[in-house]
């Protein structure tokens, strides 16, 4: 359990801060998780230990030193990175150990991923560790991915994706739709284990929970939610189609979570993480609706 009194509550909403409403890691841009910079650093130090070097002085005692290829590496680093005199560069292996461990841990998320794509894109790079440093993104269900191309750091998702899905937390709690909120959380915790299929599932039971309020014939599609909310206010034709199609996809006997079900599809994140914003874009979408049309108070 995260211990609240650790955050910095000046980069995340008051809801957040308090634990009540988590954000899924794949869509928590602009940071970079503890789970993740420990990973890395176990690949990063790892290599470094891999190719380090042991000589002895006069009196037998040992001494280690950075070895090839992470000495010519660093030291352009001193140089061409951190305009640093080509003198002042030091091969001690505990001294680099102590320079690096502390830009993983404690650098800003853009420092840590300057260093990697600097390293990664080194043509003395350890043949493996583009591979590993990849590995460990994917296992910390990070918001970023590093690409064999160049190689590059991506974004999972939009900033604009962790907007929506922070404004229909917000719309759920202000609008008394806690069951809504409930299955987003569950959505969100699904995302953050890695368990792609339940988050799913919990994001459309989150659009069900709100469609359901409006009109309990809602159950099974959104059409009688819309049907009801157009009596009182204006739905665009076409966007009420477009609706109905994809919520028809995650819910119907042809769709995702049929084929969830039936074990017919296999979801990754990329299909997780896009149901758990386009779920929580509807959320917004309908609650925000409700209340225009009077059917729900402000």
């Amino acid at each position: 359990m995260t211990n609240i009194d650790q955050i910095d509550r000046t980069k995340v909403t008051f809801s957040q801060a308090e634990g009540l409403e988590p954000l899924p890691s794949p869509i928590a841009l602009k940071k970079l998780g503890k789970q993740a910079r420990s990973l890395i650093w176990g690949r990063i130090y790892n290599s470094l230990y891999e190719y380090r070097v042991v000589l002895e002085d006069e009196f037998y005692n040992e001494q280690e030193y950075i070895g090839a290829p992470w000495e010519q590496m660093l030291c352009k680093k001193h140089i061409a990175i951190d305009c640093l005199p080509a003198d002042e560069f030091v091969t001690d292996f505990n001294a680099h150990v102590d320079m690096l461990k502390e830009l993983i841990f404690e650098g800003e998320y853009n420092y840590v991923f300057d260093f990697l794509t600097f390293i990664l894109r080194h043509d003395d790079c350890p043949y493996d560790l583009l591979s590993k440093i990849q590995l460990a993104l994917k296992q910390s269900r990070s918001a970023y991915s590093i690409i064999d191309t160049g190689p590059t750091v991506i974004p999972n998702a939009t900033e604009e994706e962790g907007w929506i899905i922070e404004e229909a937390f917000n719309v759920t709690k202000e609008n008394d739709f806690d069951g809504a909120g409930k299955h987003l959380r569950k959505a969100a915790e699904a995302l953050n284990r890695g368990d792609n299929s339940d988050s799913v599932r919990e994001s459309i039971h989150a659009v069900e929970s709100v469609a359901c309020r409006l009109n309990e014939d809602a159950s099974k599609t959104l059409g009688p939610a819309l049907t009801t909310l157009e009596k009182n206010i204006t739905i665009h034709p076409a966007l009420k189609k477009g609706f109905l199609s994809i919520y028809g996809y995650t819910s119907d006997q042809e769709g995702i979570r049929h084929a969830i079900h039936t074990g017919k599809v296999e979801v990754d994140v990329t299909d997780a993480v896009f149901m758990f914003g386009a779920c929580a874009s509807f959320v917004t979408y309908l609650i925000n609706k409700a209340r225009l049309s009077g059917m729900i108070s402000n």
